[in-house]
């Protein structure tokens, strides 16, 4: 039961740690680099919106499979 609970925790926070690296990385060149296009930019934010929805999605996941377990 122990190495499930590990594993379960491993997946979820190298789900997490992906999808925030991808919502930092996008948003820091953004920021970051004045020759971006006005079309990347558009591109970017899209995928900004996609990894955060994706974030919300797997964080109501966890939640739903901890809180079931502590009743």
């Amino acid at each position: 039961l122990n190495r499930l609970k590990l594993e379960f925790i491993s997946g979820i926070s190298h789900e997490f740690r992906t999808t925030l690296a991808s919502i930092i990385g996008f948003s820091e060149t953004i920021v970051s680099d004045p020759d971006i296009t006005e079309s990347m930019k558009d591109e970017f934010v899209k995928v900004i919106m996609s990894e955060g929805k994706r974030l919300a999605k797997l964080i109501n996941y966890f939640l739903d499979c901890f809180c079931w377990s502590i009743f």
